[in-house]
This record gives structure tokens, C-alpha cells and sequence, in this order.
């Protein structure tokens, strides 16, 4: 019976500790950058968060963090879609609440856009639907730039990652249960 319970809790162990790496491993080749008002002093006071994957694209959101605008093409242009991902928040906000939309992939800085695609952040959050409907999914906020990058370590986990790990802890839970339930319970023809 122990040794069953100690091979279970090893497998279970070994398979959160595989999920935790593989999202450990994402992370590690995405940056994650906040996006907020450029002004100093802010008149909608939101922001995003703007995954980046492409190396240039890091190198130049880290020049956008250490220089402003000085560093040129400040303009992020994204596709987004809607629904929460666990990690696209309002970091300026208290408690930083989520935005029930979420960057899907990265289309380039710009020094301009059509003005089709500007906005806000709170602006999409109003009507999502709407937003993205009118701007075929592409967001490009005028007055925002990158002004952070968010330490992967802060960085929630993904929905699909969180989920995942819960059904495997959830599945090395039973394993272990019917497993003890298997050893307690008399066979045919026993006394119990």
C-alpha cells in the first residue's frame, strides 16, 4: 500500500512538474510588455499587455521602455480577440483586473496608423463585440506606447496551463484513491 502511494504521488509529482516547465518554457521565449498612455499625465489611465515573441520586436519594445518615444515607431498594432487569456490586464488599475479580450498576434510598430484602429483599451472593454467587429480585430492606440516589461516571473499563468495542471492533479488524486481503495478492499472468498 505505501509503496503504491509513494509511486502515485511520484508520477503526479513528475507530470506538475512537466506542466509547470512546458509553461515555464513558453515564457521564456515571450516577453511580456505593458502599454499604456504616452502623456505623462494620463486621461483614460489603462494599459494592456503585449506579448512579443519575434527577437526585434523585443529589442525595439525594450529601446520604447529605456527611451520613449525617442526610440520611433511607438505605435503597437495587434490583432486581438475576444475573451480573457489570464494574463491581458489593466496593470494600472488596482488590483490589475483583466480585460475580456486578448492580443493573439503582433502585427508591428508603426509611427502612424489609420485612425480606424485607435482607441483605448477601456474603449474595446466596452464593447468588445463592436470594437472588433469595426476594426477587423486590429487594435493601434494612438496615444500608447510600451512603457514596461513585466518580469515573466509576474506574469499570470495561462488559463489552458492553470487548467491543465488542476486535471492533473485531479487525475493523480483518483489514482491514488482507487488505488488505496483496490489494497483495502477483500478479494472472493476472503474473511473481511
Amino acid at each position: 500500500m505505501v509503496a503504491v502511494v509513494k509511486s502515485n504521488l511520484v508520477v503526479a509529482m513528475s507530470l506538475l512538474a512537466a506542466v509547470f516547465m512546458i509553461s515555464g518554457r513558453a515564457s521564456a521565449e515571450t516577453a511580456y510588455f505593458v502599454v499604456s498612455e504616452i502623456a505623462s499625465e494620463c486621461s483614460a489611465c489603462d494599459s494592456y499587455v503585449l506579448p512579443l515573441s519575434d527577437p526585434a520586436a523585443i529589442v525595439h519594445a525594450r529601446n520604447l521602455v529605456a527611451l520613449g518615444p525617442a526610440a520611433g515607431s511607438t505605435i503597437a498594432l495587434a490583432n486581438v480577440v475576444e475573451g480573457g487569456d489570464g494574463i491581458n490586464r489593466n496593470v494600472l488599475a488596482p488590483g490589475e483586473p483583466p480585460w475580456s479580450w486578448h492580443v493573439v498576434s503582433f502585427l508591428g510598430f508603426g509611427d502612424f496608423a489609420i485612425e480606424l484602429c485607435d482607441g483605448t483599451p477601456s474603449m474595446v472593454e466596452a464593447d468588445p463585440a463592436g470594437f472588433l467587429a469595426n476594426t477587423n480585430g486590429v487594435i493601434c492606440f494612438w496615444g500608447y506606447t510600451v512603457s514596461a516589461e513585466i518580469p515573466v516571473r509576474e506574469v499570470p499563468m495561462g488559463r489552458e496551463v492553470g487548467v491543465l495542471a488542476s486535471l492533473l492533479v485531479a487525475l493523480a488524486a483518483w489514482r491514488l484513491l482507487s488505488r488505496a481503495r483496490r489494497a483495502h478492499t477483500p478479494g472472493p472468498g476472503s474473511a473481511g
